[in-house]
């Protein structure tokens, strides 16, 4: 059966943008297979000018194409596959979006650093699926606990490209590309180039990490916390509180949990240690939470959450501290209301209790 004249017209043009061994047709189908930015530009281009439906496969940032009737382009960035630059010394590598993840993390270890997406919560096989999946519907939807993507270059349907580029952004850190590509949730976008961040894997101090683990049970949540002191290890610090204490950042805790209800009380955890040892460390304590009654643990390393989460430590903090002048609008009333918290930290090795407005200081057990 002959091939359809005008696919055979987009045949013979696409080939002259790509090569025949990347444009092949089934029917009305044209599956297009650039290698670059650019390839991909000018595919959008000619489809621009023919008004053909262009659908991608993957590697998408924003809505689904629809599947169109008629003469239509698949789009695939298989051929996408390489890394393009290794930056030791500025902690950063410049990947196409069909590298496999795998391949990245074994080329970071064997430069002798570490790469973030180790335990991207998603494990697709490609870095470029990864990051397509943390958009749902168009909204960005990054909950990583490193720091991973720093910037993205993506070719949206109407032929615009946009390079968002880490090195110009202050901090590089998981809230930055989702913040500027909101404006572009409504259009789809095929992610064309990714700049990933790397991290230091020796270092002592190299890394900190938050967690945050919600209780349904305010007894489980100090019997949990008790149980997980160890001097020498990588937590640094405890601070579990009843949600009655203290409301102005307690209010902030409780909006990281999505379940139902509001938490009856919560601990949160500052971990510090070597980045290839944190992961193992964060998810331990995890688990020990859940075992112990925590109904949601939200395990955060980007810079924004650790900032509102050391804000909130802080605060109940000085709560505690009968001499550190609390605010008058910081604690409710003690009437009818029984207060408590208790912090750990490990310089001190000693438990600060508050419980019924009486503060104290015992040994940790």
């Amino acid at each position: 059966m002959s091939m359809p004249a005008k696919v055979e017209e987009l045949l013979k043009m696409l080939s002259g943008l790509l090569g025949e061994r990347n444009v092949s047709a089934a029917g009305e189908t044209l599956t297009v297979k650039p290698s670059s930015t650019g390839e991909t530009a000018s595919v959008l281009d000619l489809a621009r000018r023919e008004k053909l439906p262009v659908m991608p496969e993957k590697h998408v940032v924003g809505p689904p194409s629809p599947a169109a009737p008629g003469v239509r382009i698949v789009l695939s960035v298989e051929k996408m596959n390489k890394i393009h630059n290794f930056d030791r010394e500025n902690m950063f590598m410049t990947v196409g979006p069909a590298v496999p993840t795998n391949e990245i993390i074994k080329t970071a270890a064997n430069h002798g650093v570490y790469f973030p997406g180790e335990h991207c919560r998603h494990r697709l096989p490609t870095i470029g699926e990864n990051i397509s999946a943390c958009f749902v519907e168009g909204d960005p939807g990054f909950k990583c606990r490193h720091i991973c993507v720093c910037g993205l270059e993506m070719a949206f349907l109407d032929g615009v490209v946009v390079t968002l580029d880490g090195r110009f952004v202050k901090e590089g850190d998981c809230y930055n590309l989702p913040f500027l590509l909101a404006g572009h949730r409504e259009k789809t976008g095929v992610i064309t180039g990714v700049q990933l961040q790397l991290l230091p894997s020796s270092s002592p101090e190299a890394g900190r990490y938050m967690l945050a683990a919600a209780f349904g049970r305010a007894d489980d949540a100090f019997s949990a916390a008790s149980s997980l002191v160890r001097p020498g290890g990588l937590v640094k610090s405890i601070l579990c509180f009843d949600n009655s204490f203290v409301p102005s950042p307690v209010e902030y805790i409780k909006k990281l949990f999505t379940g139902p209800g509001s938490p009856e009380a919560c601990i949160l955890f500052t971990i510090e240690g070597p980045f290839d040892q944190l992961d193992s460390a964060a998810l331990d304590i995890a688990g020990i939470c859940q075992s112990g009654g925590a109904r949601e643990i939200i395990i955060a390393a980007a810079t924004y959450q650790k900032e509102m989460m050391s804000q909130a430590f802080s605060s109940i903090l000085a709560a505690m501290d009968p001499g550190g002048g609390t605010d008058p609008g910081g604690l409710p009333p003690a009437e009818g209301r029984r207060l408590k918290a208790m912090a750990w930290q490990s310089g001190t090795g000693l438990w600060k209790i508050f419980d019924n407005d009486s503060p104290n200081v015992i040994p940790a057990s």
